[in-house]
């Protein structure tokens, strides 16, 4: 027998009382007549909504997730330090390896979200608990939660990162972090102080090293009086110094200088503002008018640790700098700037880059207080020297900068010695990184505005620094005297101004770095700028993790088979994010990439047919997988397949055209008078209505007899 078809277009009435898009009604003024078995099926369709939707984790509508940042000190230090006099690293004074601020988690209001809203909306919210919950607390002992102090001054802790969105460029998509400068820890204003001209500041330690030489070899130390950060304007000579062995110093700044950074080369223009490099740098102070004239200085790295080593803590121990075989204070590496003026005529201009000859080759040496010093057992040497022909007065800006890059090849050794405890393998000697780090460096000038001109790259000499020297420093105030035993200093690199020969009024102006700890004065309080290995997200959030392309976390076994006794390990499945990549690096650094939430949606209207649909069950119930008989008459694919950070518009709508027409029956042996049609949307997985949507329309074919 023939069969009749009818079609029924059913859209949304915004008007009509109670009509949602996921849930309306379609009264209709011409009974509709459904003869006897009849058969129903999708014709077409159409949802709107906007591109992403993150469904709710807990009863309140949120959902929710955890940022699990690895901040310093590192295992690899927290292992070593100790209550042993002998030993470098005082376990007491170690800064909490945690912010506990970050493990409240953020619960944000479930929903639907534009491309912008959603980076947005992760912004305010992760920015809001660094800013107003983590900036400006007390920094805690890692031991035992105690207050930390140095010159008995608080200090308080930064999160030095901002969470940053951009999306202004096609194909430059990114949501993660960056770093960020200084900010401080008052209540008003709380802000980010960009570009501060003067960073460098003396004078805050738990020991007696003295800060720079006096007498005939002082070195006026100029500091601004009314910023929130009083810097140093200027280390200049205070009276004609002539000496040697390079015996007048001056420390530039109290703690060490903040490494981590990947950032290799000049930034382009970005969008959003920050501080992703680790340098430091300094401008040169010298006479023009000079008729004859002789400088020679250096700027290089140490710490007040090694400094406490010296025989007497105003007399800068020395090595020797080969080629010249002269002496030099011992520094990790450095600058040596030369000039020499006669007759109004410069004779000679130069900077010598110099590094010591055994900081390649790492020895650990936490366990053993003289053991760093041994990295001047063969003296320095020179690495580049260059001709500054224009003369000191026009060079403008000089320094340094560091980056790091992975070690790679070492990954087996982090490997081979986590194999017997059939841990994660997380790097030497426990520590927790993905790859070892070794950091190459950068010395640049500046000799015209708005240019910067790298005149030395170590990666070039594939010369790289193990990263321990530098890494060190996050273990600030910490490190146990060699002069006295009670008092504290630092690790890591600390630049230093060293002199032999220098005019009145003449040395290094408007020094700058990314440094670990700044005084804030208007507080008086020291802040300690947390380091951070990675992070990574913690959610059980399906749509969530979805969207940023993410793993549900769970341990997985993985295994090098040729080793010599096969090495396996238990690993976690996770994704990692190094939050120092940015900007050079952004795949490292966060996300570059959205991705659909891969919700599929249920249509059900109010017809006499069946089908069964499973929905997940509540997280601790039975085994037994939930699901109930529905009207449902067609299940849709996601609104949107794939990436989604490109889509620009604020809603989404998906046309839905069946392949194949899928005919249900009604099992009605009778016919079937209609008055009301009602259309019900639900997410498949759970069955709840869907919401999110704005719009929706339905065409349905009808055949009966």
């Amino acid at each position: 027998m023939s069969k009749n078809t009818q079609s029924v277009i059913l859209n949304l009435n915004q008007n009509y009382a109670n009509s949602k898009a996921h849930n309306y009604f379609q009264p209709v003024s011409q009974q509709l007549e459904i003869n006897k078995n009849a058969e129903v099926a999708l014709y077409g369709a159409s949802i709107k909504r906007q591109p992403i939707f993150i469904d709710k984790d807990k009863s309140n509508n949120t959902f929710n997730f955890d940022i699990d940042p690895a901040v310093f000190p590192d295992n690899r230090q927290i292992n070593l330090a100790s209550t042993t006099a002998t030993h470098v690293l005082d376990d007491t004074r170690l800064p909490k390896a945690a912010i506990d601020e970050f493990g409240q988690g953020f619960e944000i209001k479930s929903g639907a979200f534009s491309i912008q809203e959603f980076g947005e909306t992760l912004v305010n919210n992760v920015n809001y608990n660094i800013t107003d919950l983590v900036n400006g607390q007390a920094l805690l002992a890692n031991k035992d939660d105690s207050a930390l102090t140095v010159d008995s001054l608080n200090i308080v802790k930064q999160f030095p990162y901002g969470y940053t969105f951009e999306n202004d460029k096609p194909d430059d998509f990114y949501l993660g972090f960056q770093g960020m400068p200084y900010q401080g820890s008052g209540t008003d204003p709380k802000i980010s102080q960009l570009g501060e001209l003067n960073n460098s500041q003396s004078g805050v330690s738990d020991n007696t090293e003295a800060a720079g030489s006096t007498g005939a070899l002082e070195l006026l130390y100029d500091e601004e009086q009314n910023q929130n950060t009083n810097g140093c304007r200027r280390i200049t000579a205070n009276v004609a110094i002539a000496t040697t062995d390079y015996k007048s110093f001056s420390e530039i700044h109290f703690a060490p200088l903040f490494p981590l950074f990947r950032q290799q080369k000049d930034l382009d223009s970005v969008s959003t503002a920050g501080q992703n490099e680790s340098y430091f740098e300094f401008n040169i102070d010298t006479d023009p008018t000079a008729t004859d004239q002789e400088t020679d200085f250096i700027v290089g790295f140490t710490n007040t640790f090694l400094q406490s080593g010296w025989a007497d803590t105003s007399v800068p121990a020395t090595t020797t700098l080969f080629p010249d075989v002269v002496n030099i204070p011992q520094s990790f590496l450095g600058v040596r700037v030369e000039q020499t003026i006669a007759s109004s005529t410069i004779q000679s201009c130069s900077a010598e880059i110099y590094l010591a000859n055994k900081i390649t080759n790492y020895q650990e040496y936490l366990r053993h207080m003289t053991r760093l010093s041994e990295v001047w057992q063969d003296g320095c040497s020179r690495v580049a020297k260059i001709d500054l022909n224009i003369g000191l007065s026009d060079v403008g800006k000089m320094g340094f900068r560091f980056y790091a890059v992975d070690n790679q090849y070492n990954y087996f050794k982090g490997q081979e010695t986590q194999q017997q405890g059939g841990s994660n393998p997380t790097g030497i000697n426990g520590d927790n990184r993905v790859y070892p780090r070794v950091y190459g460096f950068q010395f640049y000038v500046r000799p015209e505005p708005g240019s910067r001109d790298i005149v030395y790259d170590s990666k070039q000499d594939n010369i790289y620094i193990p990263s321990y020297y530098i890494e060190d420093g996050f273990c600030y105030n910490a490190a146990r005297s060699q002069r006295n035993a009670l008092e504290r200093c630092n690790l890591g690199f600390q630049p230093y101004l060293f002199v032999n020969k220098l005019a009145a009024g003449d040395g290094i102006n408007c020094p700058r770095g990314n440094y670990i700890a700044q005084h804030d004065n208007s507080q008086n309080e020291v802040v300690y700028r947390y380091g951070c290995n990675y992070f990574k997200y913690e959610s059980n959030n399906r749509d969530l993790l979805n969207v940023l392309g993410l793993p549900k976390e769970k341990s997985v076994q993985r295994e090098i088979a040729n080793a010599p006794s096969a090495t396996k390990y238990s690993t976690g499945l996770e994704k990692r994010f190094d939050i120092n990549a940015y900007p050079e690096f952004k795949k490292l650094a966060g996300n570059t990439k959205l991705y659909t939430d891969n919700i599929q949606y249920n249509i059900e209207v109010n017809l006499p047919i069946r089908c069964y649909n499973t929905i997940e069950p509540k997280a601790n119930a039975s085994a037994t997988v939930p699901g109930q008989k529905r009207t449902i008459l067609y299940k849709t694919e996601p609104v949107v397949e794939g990436e989604v950070q490109g889509i620009d518009q604020y809603y989404l709508e998906n046309n839905i055209v069946p392949n194949t027409l899928k005919f249900l029956t009604l099992n009605n042996s009778a016919k079937l008078n209609i008055n009301e049609l009602n259309i019900q949307i639900r997410r498949n997985k759970t069955n709840e209505l869907a919401t999110e949507l704005e719009d929706a329309s339905v065409e349905l074919l009808i055949k009966s007899e």
